[in-house]
């Protein structure tokens, strides 16, 4: 569903490295606790491969068979809740209050509650699920499965994300550039849904955006600051753009979108 497509995936992502970022600048503040987190083996349970672990279930999702059929089933639906509900968000929430300091701890559960809330919103509303099953199998067959979405939409994201250079720009520069690639992949999604599958297929996908995750977006990328064809997002994006044929860069976010979100950012290289 466009809960895999859009946003659930790439905001739980993102809103995760947004505390990870500032966990990395309070390293120090945070060693003695650390230290007494350790399991009967030694190891440390407040590493951050910890907090990626928590998002096992959802991989999984993603490395099956035809993975975007998925969304097309009421079954598949519900599968995809239930690890998020169930799952991802307990893991992450029992990491943050065992690890994270109290901003850590104030700033996740933030855009946890928020993505509960909003998801319990969608996953529990049997009639919204009804009009979103009866446009995503044009989604899955026609949009997220062709070369046309991972060439057009896919690689822009990607390219912006892989440069991203987390130890040399300003937290700024890095909120731009994630912003500008995500709205940019947004709106090419959205025009290609509305190309393929009608504008009612596009309505219907921007009523579960706006019914869902809408808030959280507006928190983090609002549209009306970093839209997709604004002449910032487009000197970003252009900047980033690789010669030809070349694959997209990688680092952290990069691989982490497409390790977590393997159908939706995979690579047109990747065929």
């Amino acid at each position: 569903m466009e809960l895999v497509n859009r946003k659930v995936y790439f905001f739980l992502c993102i809103g995760l490295l947004i505390v990870f970022m500032l966990m990395n600048e309070s390293v120090d503040a945070q060693k003695k606790r650390r230290n007494r987190n350790k399991n009967k083996n030694g190891a440390d349970q407040c590493h951050q491969k910890e907090i990626i672990k928590c998002l096992d279930k959802l991989t999984s999702l993603g490395k099956e068979d035809d993975p975007t059929s998925i969304i097309t089933t009421s079954q598949g639906l519900n599968r995809i809740c239930k690890t998020i509900k169930d799952d991802t968000m307990k893991c992450a929430k029992a990491y943050f209050k065992k690890c994270g300091t109290p901003l850590h701890r104030e700033l996740s559960d933030l855009v946890m509650d928020v993505i509960m809330h909003r998801v319990t919103q969608f996953c529990d509303n049997s009639q919204q699920k009804s009009r979103f099953l009866k446009h995503s199998p044009c989604f899955h067959s026609k949009v997220l499965r062709s070369n046309d979405f991972k060439s057009s939409c896919n690689d822009p994201f990607l390219h912006v994300a892989g440069k991203i250079d987390m130890n040399h720009l300003r937290a700024d520069d890095v909120h731009e550039a994630l912003c500008c690639g995500f709205n940019t992949w947004f709106e090419c999604s959205n025009s290609m849904i509305k190309r393929e599958c009608t504008a009612e297929g596009a309505r219907v996908g921007r009523e579960f955006h706006n019914n869902t995750l809408g808030p959280l977006t507006d928190l983090f990328c609002p549209f009306d600051v970093f839209p997709g064809g604004s002449s910032s997002c487009k000197r970003v994006m252009n900047a980033a753009k690789p010669k030809s044929g070349s694959k997209p860069a990688e680092n952290t976010i990069s691989k982490l979108a497409i390790q977590y979100v393997p159908f939706m950012f995979t690579s047109s290289s990747k065929n």
